[in-house]
This record gives structure tokens, sequence and C-alpha cells, in this order.
């Protein structure tokens, strides 16, 4: 609340950034920020990786340090490097860009 109204909208809060329902209820789960996507676990703003099932399928996913979802790209983590699909899913055991990616979404090197 603020002035004794209910926040709604994209608020930020003490540095992080927080989306509210029309009736001032925190959303949770996932919320389109823009062109961007975020993951709330909770009161939550999930950053780093997260892993998921998902109608019975485990996925993987990466979220930036302002908690943005990464997609389409190559990242490197940690000083490994991986990729993710336009959907924001690791890729894992296929080849992209004329890399081999093994079963943990680590590019292969040789």
């Amino acid at each position: 609340y603020q002035d004794g109204k209910a926040l709604t909208g994209s608020q930020t809060i003490q540095g992080v950034k927080y989306f509210f329902n029309t009736d001032g209820t925190l959303k949770t789960g996932w919320v389109r920020d823009g062109s961007n996507r975020r993951y709330y676990a909770g009161k939550t703003l999930v950053v780093g990786w997260k892993d998921m099932e998902t109608s019975g399928n485990h996925t993987t996913y990466y979220f930036t340090g302002e908690g943005l979802l990464v997609t389409g790209k190559w990242l490197e983590v940690e000083g490994k490097w991986y990729y993710f699909h336009p959907d924001g899913t690791l890729a894992r055991s296929t080849i992209i860009d004329g890399y081999e990616v093994d079963e943990n979404g680590v590019r292969k090197t040789s």
C-alpha cells in the first residue's frame, strides 16, 4: 500500500521489481515485463538457475542478476558456455551453431 491505496502494476520496492494485479495482490510464477519474462517463487524474484517440471518435462532456465529470463543466445556462466532456446529453456544433448552441447547443457570445447 502507498498512501492508503493498493499498489498495482510494476513497482520497485527496496531495489527489487515486483508486479501487482489490479486488485493489489502480488503476482507470482511467470510474469511478463515488456518483452522480457521474470519468475517469482512466492515473493522471491528468481535469479540464476531455476529447474522446473512442466507437463512432466524437466526444464532448466537461467535468470540474470536483474531477474530477466535469458532467451535465444549463448551465455557464459562460471567459465562454461550454455545455449538457451528462444523460449528460455536450456539446450541439452544437441548441436547449436556447430557446437556440441552435452546432456548437462554445457558446450563441449572440441
